[in-house]
C-alpha cells in the first residue's frame, strides 16, 4: 500500500527535520517530564514524543480508508475526522509502548550508544545530527516493516469504534 510508505516517511521525516525540540537546530533539549529510560535509544525515542506523531499518523491512514469515507458520508467530513481523531487519541496509548519500542530497537541498530547519548545532550546541535537526517529513511523504512501492523491495528480499532457512535 503505497499510502503506508509515505505515512512511515513523512513520520520519520517529521521527528528527525526538528529532533522534536522547539526551535529546530537552535533549540536546548527539552525537560524530561518523566524519568529518562536507561537505554539511550528508548530515551531518544522518549525525547522525541513519538506520541503526536503516532496520532497524526493514524489520522492521516484512517482518512484514506474506505470506511472513513462512509463515515464522511454519514457524519459530514469535518465530524468524521473529529470523530476518528477521538478515537484514535483514546486508542493510542494501548500502541505506544510497542510503537516506541520498535522505535529504539530500529535507532540501536543504526547509531552507537555514544552517538545516542550525544543526541539526547546536544539535540539538533549533535554532530551526529547529520547521520541521523541521513539515515531518516532507512529507518523509516525499517520502522514500516516493524510496525504497520500495530498502526493498521490501531486504525482498525478506532474506525470500529468511530463507526459505532
Amino acid at each position: 500500500m503505497k499510502i503506508w510508505k509515505i505515512a512511515f516517511v513523512l513520520i520519520a521525516s517529521a521527528s528527525i527535520s526538528t529532533l522534536a525540540w522547539p526551535g529546530g537546530a537552535h533549540a536546548t533539549p527539552l525537560p524530561q517530564t518523566k524519568a529518562p529510560s536507561a537505554d539511550p535509544a528508548m530515551a531518544l525515542v522518549q525525547r522525541l514524543d513519538t506520541a503526536h506523531n503516532l496520532e497524526r499518523l493514524a489520522n492521516r491512514v484512517a482518512g484514506s480508508t474506505v470506511t472513513f469515507a462512509g463515515l464522511a458520508r454519514s457524519h459530514g467530513t469535518d465530524n468524521a475526522r473529529q470523530i476518528v481523531a477521538e478515537e484514535i487519541t483514546k486508542a493510542r496509548p494501548g500502541y505506544q509502548a510497542q510503537w516506541d519500542h520498535n522505535l529504539a530497537e530500529i535507532y540501536a541498530r543504526y547509531f552507537s550508544t555514544e552517538e545516542l547519548r550525544s543526541l539526547l545532550a546536544q539535540g539538533p546541535r549533535s554532530p551526529y545530527t547529520s547521520k541521523l537526517v541521513s539515515t531518516h529513511e532507512a529507518i523509516a523504512l525499517d520502522m514500516r516493516k516493524a510496525s504497520s501492523g500495530i498502526l493498521q491495528q490501531l486504525v482498525t480499532e478506532s474506525l470500529t469504534n468511530a463507526a459505532r457512535r
